[in-house]
């Protein structure tokens, strides 16, 4: 038996869903802190982000899960993804590159400040966070995933069609 030929090896990676969950995830990310600004949660003074109150951050955290449960939605269903590995890896992806110009974005805004002055519970508590909004993302990939894996009954039996066909021009040759 040829394993090879058994696993798929193919890449199922859209760079351009994954921007498309990442444009997503950063976009309701900065309409999460919009609202947290017309709630009297946030201020314009990114020197003050040093010192926000437990409530903002606590806020921060739940807006990025979900902003990233929502992106890496958008992005494994952009991808046509139809297997949960597909997902949680489109899922990934957009975590991974949404915390990476997140971060570009708070070390930009603070002047470097986000290194000064933090303690050893704040870097916990961004690691939990981010450990937190991982999991969102993978699980809002593979629920984007099983999302495209809902088909009509008609797009069932097109697909058994096509499938049969493959397998019959794929055991006919000699």
């Amino acid at each position: 038996m040829n394993l090879i030929s058994k696993i798929d090896l193919t890449s199922r990676v859209s760079v351009r869903a994954v921007a498309a969950g990442v444009i997503s995830s950063l976009a309701l990310m900065v309409m999460f802190m919009s609202l947290s600004a017309g709630l009297g949660l946030w201020t314009n003074d990114l020197n003050g982000f040093l010192r926000m109150d437990t409530g903002l951050w606590l806020y921060t955290f739940i807006a990025w899960g979900i902003s990233l449960y929502i992106g890496a939605y958008v992005s494994a269903v952009a991808s046509r993804s139809t297997t949960g590995r597909d997902g949680n890896l489109h899922g990934f992806v957009t975590w991974a590159a949404s915390a990476v110009f997140l971060f570009a974005f708070m070390f930009s805004a603070t002047d470097g400040l986000i290194f000064t002055d933090l303690s050893h519970a704040f870097y916990f508590g961004a690691f939990l966070c981010d450990m937190i909004a991982l999991a969102a993302a993978m699980a809002g990939g593979a629920n984007g995933a099983k999302s495209e894996m809902i088909l009509d009954d008609k797009e069932k039996e097109r697909i058994r069609i096509l499938e049969n066909q493959r397998l019959k021009q794929t055991y006919s040759h000699p």
